[in-house]
């Protein structure tokens, strides 16, 4: 079965990806070399508007982001089931790896509540047919923390205020997208115009290949979640993302705490798990679940995160593609952490139950629309 990428983007009418509503899609099939390489029916560069649903209001805010109005999807759109069902058909055939830049936090989201309201099945395009799922933005996140002496590397501290406000706050490396092309000389005509930032993609995905051969070969053999879970499952592993924090080079030697189906809770070997056995169940429940903004004065978050090992993670076992340079700039001890995850080990069984209860933690939420209901056992 011949294999290719089918890079997309969503622009939609606000920022919830159950709920609202997409306005603006765009996609481009490449080979496995990153060339263009249109299926039968399809175009270079393929741009969809979706008509605005007439039982729905954009958000205001979204629409002066990206400077698509419901007036414009109305002139240039179709109805969304057709929408729905042209986009379903391009990440449907055979072979299809959908990706873009953050897809799988936003966009894949986007497409599976897309499917589900127009009644297409919204998990096909990850698993039938050779089809799967990847996102470019963990990688990015890899090569920046690992390697990518090649690639240059934008700071907030160097970004405009006025034309990005958070870099008035915020410091160390800019991993959004139009930084990256910026400082890297790649085309990248009008952000949060849905083809725009596709090619742009692109084009960056192509430098990181260009630059880290090894490393894109690596990531994109294993992205799948069965791939992740025995990575886990063999012991302690390097993962990057950047939930971790800039600061710690958004990477962790982390073992696997506690496993329920995709999801897994990650414990930071920086620290000892043996703390575990001295703390009550109320004790781990507060520090896992709560904001350390709501603890109490002098009590901290246990080093403890969610991984979805179906997103496609970062997630390796060779503890060796973390050098030990990077490892001490992270404030990472390899050998202390190897000694760590036999105690981590030790103490799995004993908090188990607890940990059951930090993953229901939050759940139990009214009724949602049906339209919302995708994860709520499907209509009844």
């Amino acid at each position: 079965m011949t294999q290719s990428f089918y890079w997309y983007d969503f622009e939609t009418f606000g920022i919830r990806s159950r709920t609202d509503r997409p306005a603006q899609f765009a996609g481009m099939r490449t080979d496995m070399n990153l060339e263009p390489s249109p299926a039968a029916g399809e175009e270079a560069g393929e741009v969809f508007y979706a008509k605005p649903s007439e039982d729905y209001l954009p958000s205001p805010e979204s629409c002066l982001l990206t400077g698509i109005v419901p007036q414009l999807c109305e002139e240039r759109g179709m109805p969304e089931s057709e929408f729905a069902g042209r986009i379903f058909e391009r990440l449907n055939v055979p072979g299809t790896i959908s990706i873009g830049y953050n897809t799988l936090g936003f966009d894949d989201e986007v497409c599976r509540f897309l499917f589900w309201r127009n009644f297409l099945d919204p998990y096909s395009h990850g698993w039938k047919d050779g089809c799967s799922r990847w996102d470019l933005f963990p990688l990015v996140c890899a090569v920046w923390a690992l390697r990518g002496d090649g690639i240059r590397w934008p700071l907030w501290e160097e970004l405009d205020p006025e034309r990005f406000p958070q870099a008035a706050v915020r410091k160390g490396v800019c991993m959004k997208l139009e930084c990256l092309t910026e400082a890297n000389g790649i085309t990248h005509g009008q952000a949060h115009e849905a083809l725009s930032d596709v090619e742009a993609t692109i084009g960056l995905a192509r430098l990181i290949r260009e630059k880290e051969p090894k490393l894109w070969d690596w990531a994109l053999a294993n992205r799948s979640k069965e791939q992740v879970r025995a990575a886990l499952e063999k012991g302690p592993v390097v993962w990057v993302s950047p939930k971790i924090g800039v600061a710690r080079g958004c990477t962790m030697l982390g073992g696997m705490l506690y496993a329920n189906g995709n999801d897994v809770l990650m414990w930071d070997l920086r620290e000892d798990p043996s703390v575990l056995r001295t703390l009550s169940r109320e004790e781990i429940i507060e520090r896992i679940t709560t904001p350390q903004s709501k603890l109490p004065e002098g009590v901290t978050r246990l080093p403890v995160r969610k991984m979805k090992i179906n997103a496609s993670p970062f997630v390796c076992g060779a503890l060796g593609v973390l050098s030990p340079d990077r490892a001490a700039r992270y404030g990472i001890d390899r050998a202390a952490a190897v000694e760590r995850y036999q105690a981590l080990l030790e103490v799995r069984p004993l908090v188990e139950g607890i940990l059951a209860e930090c993953m229901e933690h939050g759940g139990g939420l009214e009724p949602v629309d049906v339209d919302a209901a995708l994860y709520d056992g499907g209509f009844t």
